[in-house]
């Protein structure tokens, strides 16, 4: 029983470590990870409903559409 209870706190301890939220970006923007390679960044997009959605990623003028 020592045994089990053991390994169940080893288990949530892994759980919680696991699940750490490591997504926050500490300089508050996203980094290009290859040299010449460019981020698109998700402006907005419409409802599914008209059959296709909006992006407007920096750098570009007009939006483009993808339908899904």
């Amino acid at each position: 029983m020592k045994k089990i209870v053991r390994i169940l706190g080893l288990l949530i301890c892994i759980f919680f470590v696991g699940c750490e939220s490591a997504n926050d970006v500490p300089n508050g923007y996203i980094q290009t990870t290859e040299e010449g390679s460019s981020t698109l960044v998700l402006k907005g997009y419409e409802s599914s409903s008209f059959g296709f959605s909006i992006f407007q990623p920096e750098g570009f003028n007009k939006p483009f559409y993808i339908k899904d």
